[in-house]
C-alpha cells in the first residue's frame, strides 16, 4: 500500500505541477494537490480492496469499471444529482467528495458564476479520508479472512 500511494503522490505531483503552470485553475494551490492526492490514497486503497477481492488478475481487470463507472457518473460534474443518486452519491461515492472539496476552495467569484455555495472544505476532505480509511480496512479484512481460511490466520 505504501509503495503504491507514494508512486500515486508521484503520478499526482507531476499532473498537477503541469496543469497548475499551464491552465492555472485558481484557488489555493497548495490545498488543491493535497485534495489530490487525498483522492489519489483512497483510489490506490479501492484499488487494493478490488485486488484481494478479486481471485485472479481477470477478475480484478473485469472489477475495476464497475467500480470505478459509478465514481464517474455519481460525481455530479457530468449532471446535477437527484434523488436516489444524489443519496447514493453522498454516502458512496469518494470523488463526488473530491470535487466538493475543490469546489470550497474556489474564490467566492468563481463560485458565485458557477452558482454554487461554499461547502466546509474540512468536511468534504475528512469524508474522502475515511473513504480511503474503509477501503482499506475491508482489504485488510478480506486479506485476513482468506489467509484464515487457509490456515494461515
Amino acid at each position: 500500500m505504501l509503495v503504491l500511494v507514494l508512486i500515486a503522490l508521484v503520478q499526482v505531483t507531476l499532473l498537477f505541477a503541469i496543469v497548475r503552470t499551464w491552465c492555472g485553475p485558481p484557488g489555493s494551490g497548495a490545498w488543491q494537490w493535497a485534495t489530490l492526492a487525498v483522492l489519489s490514497a483512497a483510489g490506490t486503497a479501492l484499488g487494493l480492496l478490488i485486488s484481494a477481492v478479486a481471485r485472479t488478475e481477470e477478475v480484478a481487470v473485469a472489477l475495476v469499471p464497475i467500480a470505478v463507472m459509478p465514481q464517474i457518473i455519481l460525481a455530479g460534474v457530468i449532471a446535477p444529482l437527484t434523488g436516489l443518486a444524489r443519496w447514493l452519491a453522498d454516502g458512496l461515492i469518494t470523488v463526488r467528495w473530491a470535487e466538493r472539496a475543490l469546489e470550497a476552495l474556489l474564490p467566492e467569484n468563481d463560485l458565485a458564476l458557477l452558482q454554487l455555495t461554499r461547502a466546509g472544505y474540512a468536511g468534504q476532505i475528512i469524508m474522502v479520508s475515511a473513504h480511503a480509511l474503509v477501503f482499506v480496512a475491508a482489504s485488510l479484512m478480506v486479506l485476513w479472512y482468506q489467509g484464515r481460511g487457509r490456515g494461515k490466520g
